[in-house]
């Protein structure tokens, strides 16, 4: 009898121990908290519905603005003769590109006057308007024979020479290197005049070794509109790095616009708003790479194509 009411006792302790257990690490919810945490979740979902909401009117915006750029460009060109033969005749009239926003060119060169010219000649071939795209050459090294080739042209293109020839300091163990801190100077400088000086509100950027495809300025034309209104976009490239006619859709792919996350260069647009933010901690050299760099970069895209715009033909350079 005692044995089996010592086993009743403990049994109700162990009860009462599971009861206080259960009472501290399950406590009840009070109507108070459940009116609390309704009360977060509506304003998780009106903070979501905002936001979805703020998505769908960009988005609209958008689909609207390439709708009329898919109307302006009815007469696009087709892909075969771009990545065939960039020198083709399979362009449009460019009637449809004698009015929009101002898109300069800026033209880098050095020394090359024969590139020089070559480059000049095919952009001027290809220009629907002079007032709409004018062609700025920056000319860096004062290389009088490729001055004089650049003059020669008279008012259809605008001459600017950067000042500073000086020598420029350069690492010990990059002096062989130095001609890419001259670049990077000469850029700085280009650049500060389209943005500063030319008070312009975008660039079209290509150097003295590229061949332009016939609807070079059309494709920049059809282009900008998207590079303005999408945030997540930096720039407009021209270039495709894989751009092989093996490696391309050749017969449906002129119209094809892609996003990467690697800055293709190579003929490429770029708005003042994107210099504003670069032009003040530009480098010293080797601006392309620094331009890749994710705190550049800052998770934005480029749009580049799938049959490229431009072609580079130089063998004389920094880069060989």
């Amino acid at each position: 009898m005692r044995r089996k009411q010592i086993l009743l006792l403990k049994l109700g302790v162990v009860v009462w121990l599971c009861a206080v257990y259960a009472l501290f690490v399950y406590k009840p919810t009070t109507s108070s908290s459940v009116q609390k945490s309704h009360s977060n979740i509506n304003q998780q979902l009106d903070k979501l519905e905002e936001e979805l909401n703020k998505q769908s009117q960009f988005y609209n915006i958008l689909l609207e603005k390439l709708r009329i750029v898919h109307q302006q460009q009815e007469n696009y060109v087709g892909g075969e003769n771009v990545a065939e033969d960039l020198g083709g005749q399979g362009h449009s009239s460019g009637s449809n590109l004698q009015e929009g926003p101002l898109l300069p060119v800026l033209l880098i060169a050095c020394n090359r006057e024969s590139a020089v010219r070559r480059s000049l000649d095919l952009l001027l071939k290809y220009r629907p308007n002079q007032d709409r795209f004018p062609i700025i050459v920056s000319q860096d090294c004062g290389h009088r024979p490729t001055r004089e080739a650049i003059e020669s042209y008279g008012d259809k293109v605008i001459l600017i020479q950067q000042p500073d020839l000086n020598d420029i300091e350069v690492p010990l163990k990059e002096r062989k290197f130095k001609g890419y801190f001259l670049i990077a100077r000469h850029y700085k400088w280009a650049l500060d005049q389209i943005f500063q000086k030319f008070k312009h509100e975008a660039v079209i950027v290509v150097e003295d070794d590229l061949d332009v495809a016939p609807d070079i300025f059309e494709y920049f034309s059809a282009t900008y509109p998207i590079l303005r209104a999408d945030p997540t976009l930096w720039c407009v490239s021209a270039w495709n790095d894989n751009g092989k006619a093996s490696l391309v859709d050749v017969k449906n792919g002129s119209t094809l616009l892609y996003r990467t996350d690697f800055f293709p260069g190579l003929g490429w647009m770029m708005t003042k708003e994107l210099w504003d933010e670069l032009g003040p901690k530009w480098p010293r050299s080797y601006w392309d790479d620094w331009v890749r760099a994710p705190e550049q970069r800052a998770n934005r895209a480029c749009i580049r194509p799938e049959v490229s715009r431009t072609r580079t033909f130089g063998k004389k350079g920094v880069s060989k």
